[in-house]
């Protein structure tokens, strides 16, 4: 089956399990705790210094054969950046395919587009997965999923809502931008979820 039969399955991964993608030796963690799917983050999990080699990792797991690997995600750099731009080229050279390429800082339904052509043209099924994490974003939703190319899903970014809108870290303050995604979501019919879980030490 491929990725683009998938589009309802993509509903019944749950939970996802964000990875930095230096280290590569928890890749296969997500499977031992039971996650519905794989995200490996090139992006804010990543120190500058060390995103060729995390970039290199990455691909090198994607490139393996995705017999038994659970659904995976790469997390890219914005496509506006030169770390993005560079995130995109090797993974347009790459053999890998990854299940979503998630793109942050979703601003503009052109990302998507482009991304989309990109991957198209190197012969890669991989779906988008737009991150809407600023005032911005929330604002264009309607053109995101009304656009001649959509993403499959929109995935909250809550840490970088916080700073751009000037909001303290909690439910109550985030509660109209999550409520707003998922409304635009479901009446797109495409999914939306819910931004990482951060406060690990609760019980």
């Amino acid at each position: 089956m491929g990725i683009r039969d998938k589009r309802h399955a993509i509903q019944s991964l749950k939970s996802w399990l964000f990875t930095p993608a230096t280290k590569a030796d928890r890749f296969e963690r997500a499977t031992e705790v039971h996650a519905d799917a794989l995200i490996i983050d090139l992006e804010d999990a990543v120190a500058r210094s060390d995103k060729p080699k995390a970039r290199i990792a990455a691909l090198q797991y994607l490139e393996q054969s995705a017999e038994g690997r659970l659904p995976c995600a790469l997390r890219i750099n914005a496509p506006v950046t030169r770390t993005g731009i560079e995130d995109l080229k090797a993974l347009l050279e790459s053999s890998g395919a990854p299940d979503y390429v998630i793109l942050p800082k979703c601003n503009s339904p052109v990302f998507i587009s482009m991304v989309r052509m990109l991957l198209d043209q190197a012969g890669k099924e991989t779906e988008i997965i737009a991150l809407i994490e600023s005032a911005k974003g929330v604002e264009v939703l309607p053109e995101i999923v009304s656009a001649d190319v959509r993403p499959v899903a929109l995935l909250f970014g809550s840490a970088d809502m916080e700073a751009d809108l000037g909001a303290k870290r909690g439910w109550e303050p985030l509660l109209f931008v999550r409520s707003r995604i998922v409304q635009v979501a479901a009446s797109a019919g495409i999914v939306a979820v819910d931004s990482p879980f951060f406060d690990m030490g609760q019980s």
